[in-house]
């Protein structure tokens, strides 16, 4: 027989339900202490904070590069377009395009970044979320097109909600084919890796020599994927400059570099959207420089013997707020 609760039991209960709703107000309060912010119910996309509102700027386009562990996508139709289980998105690079005002900012993101991240049990369904590096989420959601949906969750929460337009993830082999497809990119290498390429000496990447420095890291040591970044954002101004000197000889050379990565690559940018976007980019003054730092500290987990790199939450929402918002009063 079920027992009727008392008038007593039922204040306990209710005093409890209380209690635990303090509790997690309290602890909501205590860990957003410095980011008092809400968005407004009946303005889309704006926010209130300090007292003053800021509406998302709508003339911002944002394309998430994923640089992925693996090579041959096309192997494993199992995987919708990844060839192993577990491929990781080693490097993250948001790029931020403004179509008005033709500039461009880019945000590279830390692979060990710590944040929320979706779970997956066997099936492919979402079983929960948990803390861990971000690289981890492409391969959690088993690989294709619901891993890269579901790393820009990840990184548009990271970001406080904002919009990630588009995605491309690219496998190994397109380091080598982008690299080679405008001659060679000359670097003065910052970091030595092999008995080539030395610190100090100046280089022309070329085939598997480029793969190695855009993606070789120092396991041994801590803060390795910080100067890999270092070396990857080098690259990318180099890369540029390169590229945009060789369409100028050959206009048809972003549609061919476009069409010779096809295989290697998953992305939801069609082929007339990628013209737009090129004839947006190259009109951008890339004078200055275009990087955003991602704000926190690198830490080495003793227990588990990885860097994690911790996110300072103010100074993201500061950081979002100031690229992708404008104020409005």
């Amino acid at each position: 027989m079920k027992k009727k609760l008392s008038i007593y039991h039922i204040g306990d209960i209710v005093v409890v339900l209380l209690m635990v709703v303090l509790v997690c107000f309290v602890g909501y309060r205590i860990i957003n202490k410095h980011l008092i912010y809400a968005k407004d119910n009946d303005e889309k996309d704006m926010v209130t904070y300090q007292g003053h509102k800021y509406a998302y700027n709508e003339d911002l386009y944002t394309v998430l590069f994923m640089g992925l562990d693996s090579r041959d996508m096309n192997d494993a139709p199992a995987y919708d377009n990844v060839k192993n289980a577990g491929v990781q998105s080693d490097t993250l690079i948001l790029f931020i395009l403004n179509t008005k005002e033709k500039s461009l900012k880019v945000l590279p993101i830390s692979r060990d970044t710590i944040t929320s991240i979706d779970i997956y049990d066997f099936g492919g369904n979402r079983s929960g979320t948990s803390k861990a590096q971000i690289t981890l989420q492409y391969a959690y959601a088993g690989g294709g097109k619901k891993s890269a949906e579901a790393t820009c969750k990840a990184v548009s929460n990271l970001l406080y909600g904002v919009k990630v337009d588009r995605y491309c993830a690219l496998d190994l082999n397109s380091i080598s084919k982008l690299n080679d497809a405008i001659g060679g990119v000359t670097v003065d290498v910052i970091e030595t890796l092999d008995e080539e390429l030395v610190e100090g000496k100046r280089v022309t990447l070329h085939g598997e020599q480029a793969e190695t420095y855009v993606r070789n890291r120092f396991h041994d040591k801590s803060g390795g994927n910080d100067y890999r970044m270092e070396r990857q954002k080098q690259y990318f101004r180099e890369y540029v400059k390169t590229f945009i000197k060789k369409m100028k000889a050959d206009i048809t050379l972003p549609l061919d570099v476009f069409s010779s990565i096809s295989d290697d690559m998953n992305t939801n940018i069609k082929t007339s959207e990628f013209v737009k976007l090129v004839s947006t980019f190259i009109k951008c003054d890339l004078s200055d420089d275009v990087y955003l730092s991602e704000p926190g500290e690198n830490v080495f987990n003793e227990t588990t013997s990885h860097d994690e790199f911790i996110v300072d939450d103010k100074a993201m929402f500061d950081l979002v707020l100031k690229t992708f918002y404008k104020k409005v009063d």
